[in-house]
């Protein structure tokens, strides 16, 4: 990161994409770059296996929701650069819907929830599977909240390839990726929770759930399409087979010269008309 930094400001590169938060300070010192910043797109989140024991319980991911701390996440992450949210939706998308209780960060609520569940003395020894950064970061403050509720967390470190075909093939128990759609509700309701989703690395099923996604697919009546995303939404975040952490804000710092620009939250940048005014 360090590297890129300097990179740019010696002019070898034009454009540097995620700088380092913590030298965003020296590069808006520099007259010759702009550093912009807006809201994201790309949601970050935490996520159970739920095929496998003991995260097929409900209300047991429902007690590691209540002890997760993502004001903390978010610092560590992104500086707080970001947003925390409760909903599964990227933010920005149609029928986006936040409203719901959820489940905030409380270390007691989750200690009942835990004896609810059947475990009112932890006592649960997993792992987290992660690939590279910020998720490294995040899995260690995951792995002290979830050790005030008697669960021992393990982290496992893969590159991404290995990640996505470990999660794709169910050997992970517990993970951390992110997930961006700038435009379409169904490549996120059906791509992440729909039964047999190659992208379902939650390897999550309900019936009712695939129901309420095909719904809001098909629905012509717009105020009906709209009740039926809300309804999945709310019925996603309790079922936790997610806890939604974070939108990173979108940061790019750039030549200031450079025009033509199209940039998006999420990261998908359209480059195709950009130039450098002499």
């Amino acid at each position: 990161p360090s590297s890129r930094v300097i990179a740019l400001q010696t002019g070898e590169i034009d454009v540097c994409i995620d700088p380092p938060i913590n030298e965003l300070q020296y590069l808006e010192e520099d007259e010759n770059l702009t550093v912009f910043e807006k809201n994201g797109t790309r949601l970050f989140y935490f996520a159970f296996n739920t095929e496998k024991e003991p995260w097929n319980n409900k209300t047991l991911r429902q007690a590691v929701a209540c002890a997760l701390d993502r004001d903390a996440i978010l610092n560590v992450a992104v500086y707080g650069k970001g947003l925390t949210q409760t909903t599964i939706l990227n933010r920005g998308l149609w029928g986006f819907y936040d409203e719901m209780e959820g489940f905030p960060y409380d270390v007691e609520r989750a200690k009942k929830l835990m004896a609810e569940a059947g475990y009112p003395d932890g006592g649960i020894k997993t792992k987290i599977l992660v690939s590279g950064s910020p998720y490294t970061e995040i899995a260690q403050v995951v792995q002290a909240n979830l050790a005030e509720i008697g669960i021992e967390v393990e982290i496992e470190s893969a590159e991404t390839a290995t990640f996505k075909s470990t999660c794709v093939e169910g050997g992970q128990e517990l993970f951390l990726w992110r997930w961006n759609e700038d435009s379409k509700v169904d490549f996120v309701y059906r791509d992440l929770f729909y039964t047999g989703s190659g992208s379902n690395y939650m390897h999550y099923s309900n019936p009712k759930s695939d129901e309420l996604t095909d719904k809001v697919l098909t629905e012509k009546d717009g105020k009906k399409r709209e009740e039926y995303g809300v309804e999945l939404q709310e019925f996603l975040v309790d079922e936790c087979p997610q806890v939604p952490l974070y939108i990173a804000n979108l940061i790019i710092a750039y030549n200031k010269d450079l025009k033509g620009e199209y940039l998006y939250g999420g990261g998908n940048h359209d480059w195709r008309y950009a130039y450098i005014a002499q």
